[in-house]
């Protein structure tokens, strides 16, 4: 047992050099001696307690993972940055003389349960690891990644991915992203199945900014829930497992030492998607049995996200916290802000909680039962909060496979090939395409010859129309009769979003309307059905919105913040444009158009896209209004040029560039970021 002992020797020095790294010069600040006594004391316990757990189960271990091999020898340990939580454990990556394996000190309930359906359904699209299973520990054998070995192979992986999201879907997992994956040859192998089984929290611990949205089952149980699909950007990079750039480099199949993205794979994602759904609806009776066998089993649960607390832990560690015990409580009193909007009477449990974990440098894990509603630190105490969940983690997987049918799936397929056909790459792939010469373009002023002939005759309105078609061809419905749209950014437009003209439904009314007020009396009939079609089921939302904010407002005596207050103020504002104020709607492209920026005629390059928010629709937009204002005609040309070069980019293209080079090609309907903020401007040099 030498090679823990040095193990556990080198990690005390690590977490005290952590919890010192600000500490500066001679200078010992005085609470940095009361964080470095509890790090050395959990650490003295976690190594006594892996110690005895390996002598305990040695010969266990020796049968599941070295073929019975008793005499193995440790020699060598890692923790491989995972997170720290329960006192100072973590997971170890312990090596011997025979093998590898890993040492879990948390419950591990989730991941044999879900290695009991993969090896009875799903034997043939994954592989789960050996487990061996302990009361709150596990061991568990390495999943190491393997290269494939043609390009057929690549994409079988992708087709048992489509199935594995099926599962994925059916049983309401969340946050399966690339970090959980391993790409093992054509096999996706799940290495963390903590959320595999999800509940539904109370609306008391979900942080108030969207409470008056009306309720909607499709989208919280579609398979946007699981973040196998591109979702939300990280930076320049995108959380999906699915494309080259996320932070994990083991997620995606690899052939020749070369990362193969999904590009040109969708097809094989979406037929495995369908082949594990219908899979799962021959099995769903026998599924739910055996989830219902396991409902006492544990599992832990976040309230926020890790990054939280790792901010929160680095402002803690800082010189100034150290040294003054009114700083350091004057950081942790903020985690009671989110509970404390929110109204919850227990606030104080949870923070407590949450405090101590954090005093420890650790980050506050809770858990739950499978059937359980209750709320724990540890399972073996009493629940620091009853009845916090609305849907059991057991009720909402049963909930979903309840539901499954063919319906359904045609709708979840729609979601995916929505997601799938605005692709996101990272920008050090991206700039390897010929389409990278298009950014380079963009500096380039048109010329006023060009320029006259790209805007003659009604080419802004047919322009216009095609972006309207656009926006209804993005239209997904969901079963039950709603609409919603998918952003550039992967996100459902089913909110107005803040300041709700952005990226949701406020913005597609804006640039509808006028268009049906531009087009009316032409020939493009089509186009004038579409857009009365889109512009009523935007208004009919937004009046939703409004009226379910207004009933939040008369029956809650809940915190909003200033940012929401003033989105449903904007709303009000873009219904009266609907409704046809004149005034409103001067106001409104006061509130979104900036005064123009000088810059864009020194260093055109500037503008990297072609959308409202930084690009050049938004300068044409500030253009437009400044030459509305003033009279200046040299305005009114540079908005001209602008547009003109948009129109000439979607002409040798065939996308408008809604996204920066990291995002290429991205269709997006939302008004910021954009085909409607686009046509919008376009519609405002049309009135000129």
């Amino acid at each position: 047992m030498d090679g823990l002992y040095e193990f556990f020797s080198r990690l005390e020095k690590e977490r005290l050099e952590y919890i010192g790294q600000y500490a500066e010069g001679d200078a010992f600040p005085p609470l940095l001696d009361v964080f470095s006594e509890r790090i050395r004391k959990n650490v003295s316990d976690f190594r006594e307690e892996t110690i005895n757990r390996l002598k305990t189960d040695a010969a266990d271990i020796a049968g599941a993972f070295f073929d019975g091999r008793f005499d193995f020898r440790v020699t060598s340990v890692g923790h491989d940055g995972a997170d720290f939580h329960a006192h100072g454990r973590c997971v170890l990556r312990i090596g011997t003389d025979r093998g590898v394996f890993y040492y879990k000190p948390r419950v591990s309930d989730m991941d044999r349960l879900f290695c009991n359906i993969a090896d009875r359904w799903f034997s043939d699209v994954t592989k789960a690891p050996h487990l061996i299973c302990r009361d709150g520990y596990s061991y568990a054998s390495p999943v190491e990644p393997e290269e494939v070995e043609t390009k057929e192979e690549a994409g079988r992986f992708y087709k048992n991915l489509g199935i594995l999201l099926a599962l994925f879907h059916a049983l309401g997992s969340s946050d399966m992203h690339g970090g959980n994956i391993i790409a093992k040859g054509s096999y996706p192998v799940v290495i963390d199945m903590e959320t595999m089984l999800v509940p539904m929290m109370s609306k008391r611990l979900i942080y108030p900014a969207s409470f008056w949205i009306p309720k909607d089952d499709d989208l919280t149980f579609s398979v946007y829930s699981t973040v196998v699909l591109p979702s939300n950007q990280v930076g320049n990079l995108q959380s999906s497992t699915l494309y080259v750039g996320y932070n994990n480099t083991d997620c995606l199949p690899v052939l020749n030492g070369c990362q193969i993205p999904i590009i040109g794979y969708e097809g094989e994602l979406i037929a495995g998607f369908k082949e594990g759904y219908r899979r799962i609806l021959s099995i769903k009776e026998e599924l739910m049995s055996l989830l219902n066998e396991h409902a006492d089993i544990v599992f832990r649960y976040v309230l926020r996200p890790t990054v939280y607390y790792d901010r929160m832990l680095h402002e803690l560690i800082r010189k100034e916290a150290l040294e003054s015990t009114q700083k350091q409580e004057e950081i942790l009193s903020r985690l009671g802000n989110r509970f404390r909007k929110s109204g919850i009477q227990e606030m104080d449990i949870l923070m407590e909680w949450e405090k101590a974990g954090l005093l420890e440098a650790d980050f506050p894990f809770y858990q739950l039962r499978l059937d359980g509603k209750d709320l724990y630190g540890d399972i073996h105490d009493a629940p620091l909060i009853r009845n916090c969940v609305s849907t059991t983690a057991l009720e909402n997987a049963n909930k979903r496979l309840t539901s499954m049918c063919e319906d359904e799936l045609e709708f979840e397929v729609k979601l995916i090939e929505t997601s799938l056909r605005q692709p996101f790459v990272s920008y050090a792939w991206w700039e390897k395409r010929p389409e990278a010469d298009r950014v380079l373009e963009m500096g380039r002023i048109i010329s006023e010859e060009e320029t006259e002939t790209l805007l003659s005759g009604n080419r802004l309105l047919i322009e216009t129309g095609r972006i309207v078609s656009d926006i209804e061809s993005l239209m997904i419905t969901t079963p039950h009769g709603r609409h919603l749209w998918c952003g550039g950014n992967k996100t459902l437009l089913r909110t107005p979003g803040l300041p709700f003209i952005e990226s949701g439904y406020a913005g597609l009314a804006l640039f509808l309307r006028k268009y049906i007020m531009c087009a009316e009396g032409l020939k493009e009939e089509v186009s004038i059905r579409q857009a009365k079609m889109l512009l009523d089921i935007c208004r009919n939302e937004i009046s939703a919105y409004i009226e379910g904010f207004k009933r939040e407002l008369e029956n809650s005596d809940r915190q909003y913040e200033d940012m929401q207050v003033q989105g449903v103020e904007r709303l009000y504002l873009v219904k009266r444009v609907l409704d046809g104020d004149i005034g409103a709607g001067n106001e409104l492209e006061e509130a979104i158009f900036d005064p123009p920026d000088d810059a864009w005629e020194t260093d055109p390059s500037a503008l990297k896209t072609d959308v409202v928010a930084g690009g050049r629709a938004g300068e044409a937009g500030r253009r437009i209004l400044y030459y509305k204002k003033t009279h200046d005609t040299h305005s009114l040309a540079v908005a001209k040029q602008l547009i003109a070069g948009i129109i000439a980019g979607k002409e040798k293209y065939g996308t408008y560039l809604t996204r920066k080079p990291s995002f290429h090609n991205s269709e997006d309907p939302s008004f910021y970021f954009g085909e409607s903020g686009i046509g919008y401007v376009m519609l405002m040099l049309k009135k000129m």
